[in-house]
């Protein structure tokens, strides 16, 4: 008589099955922290400053550059913390200068001696004073600022 093997398939069976059964659990999860993320990024607020709104800021900048109504866009992109544009300025200043600028005379007395330095002193000297290192100090008195 010949011995037949026999082999018992429900082992193999079972285990296969605990593993899909695995596999169903782990995408279940999956599918589940994905529709939790849904719900967070449609329902969430946006804020005006997230990066993923600088396009849409960039195209309402031209619009409203196009059509003149910049200080609407200004106000609004302040107001809401959105892009702001930059402008251009111009900043003058008022300074006082404190220089010392010799001129070299000859007299007798010093009252002479300044009579005939005072046309000596002409905005090409001081110039010259300026532009190396004869100046001392500067102070700067005001500052007026134009939006060009």
């Amino acid at each position: 008589m010949t011995d037949i093997a026999t082999t018992d398939n429900r082992v193999a069976g079972q285990t296969e099955l605990a593993r899909a059964q695995e596999s169903e659990r782990a995408a279940l999860a999956r599918v589940a922290t994905l529709e939790t993320e849904l719900a967070r990024l449609q329902n969430d607020q946006i804020e005006a400053s997230d990066p993923r709104l600088t396009m849409l800021w960039a195209k309402v900048r031209r619009i409203a550059d196009h059509a003149g109504y910049e200080t609407y866009y200004d106000t609004l992109a302040e107001e809401l913390g959105g892009v702001q544009r930059d402008r251009k300025y111009t900043v003058t200043y008022r300074v006082t200068v404190e220089v010392d600028v010799p001129v070299e005379v000859t007299a007798i007395n010093t009252e002479t001696a300044e009579e005939a330095a005072r046309p000596l002193l002409t905005p090409e000297r001081v110039a010259t004073i300026l532009h190396g290192p004869g100046w001392r100090d500067m102070t700067v008195e005001e500052h007026d600022i134009i939006e060009d």
